[in-house]
């Protein structure tokens, strides 16, 4: 009885999963930007498109090294394809949260015993 209820399980998972991805992404590009981190986090990555320099972050011109680059060099590359939207800044975001539950949903649900 256990093999037949286990398909449904990972489907139900993979339900939910859907689900909160589409929550989440409802919340995150469903309004524009709220504070002043959250714009300043946009604009330096789009600095880095419009001038060609990805080893430096540059926010109005000076530098700025408040933030280590990785999170800059992930946003910059859906800024330079989609162009300066509120959601394609967003979209990186969206990404890191969305992929590494996804694979793990898909493996296995997390409910599955080690003996399953």
């Amino acid at each position: 009885m256990l093999e037949a209820e286990r398909p449904t399980s990972r489907v139900g998972w993979l339900a939910v999963l859907a689900l909160l991805a589409a929550a989440y992404g409802i919340m995150l590009f469903g309004r524009g930007f709220v504070d002043p981190d959250e714009g300043r986090y946009a604009e330096i990555p789009r600095e880095m498109v419009v001038s060609g320099n990805w080893l430096e972050m540059r926010m109005m011109g000076f530098r700025y090294y408040e933030k280590p680059i990785l999170s800059y060099w992930l946003t910059a590359p859906a800024l330079a394809l989609f162009g300066p939207h509120d959601w394609a800044a967003r979209l990186p975001l969206w990404a890191r949260w969305r992929w590494p539950r996804g694979w793990h949903a898909a493996g296995r649900p997390p409910s599955a015993g080690p003996h399953s």
